[in-house]
């Protein structure tokens, strides 16, 4: 995710392909997050070196405006959009849990 972010950021022009590329990763960490018990989810969350980066560049996602992507389609940003939410709640409802226990 921060790789294809960083060269979408970099780059300046924004192409279908770049975003269809993030959302699919998006999409897959999401899918792989969902398949793992909230214990498991804790274990990869707290395992991961680059989670602050990650959630960094899921912020960046979150609240980019639609004229700072540079591609005319909404409805990709949308959805890419979208699953960097549903990701970032992953992260904050494991995080949130551990919190509540201490």
């Amino acid at each position: 995710v921060k790789v294809i972010f960083a060269n979408i950021s970099s780059n300046g022009n924004t192409s279908y392909l770049d975003m269809n590329c993030l959302f699919l990763c998006l999409s897959c960490m999401f899918e792989a997050l969902q398949s793992l018990l909230p214990l498991q989810v804790k274990k990869v969350i707290y395992d991961l070196p680059e989670l602050d980066d990650t959630n960094f560049v899921l912020t960046q996602i979150i609240t980019q405006s639609e004229q700072e992507w540079n591609l005319d389609c909404s409805d990709m940003i949308a959805e890419v959009v979208d699953v960097s939410r549903k990701v970032q709640g992953v992260f904050l409802s494991i995080e949130g849990t551990a919190a509540n226990r201490q």
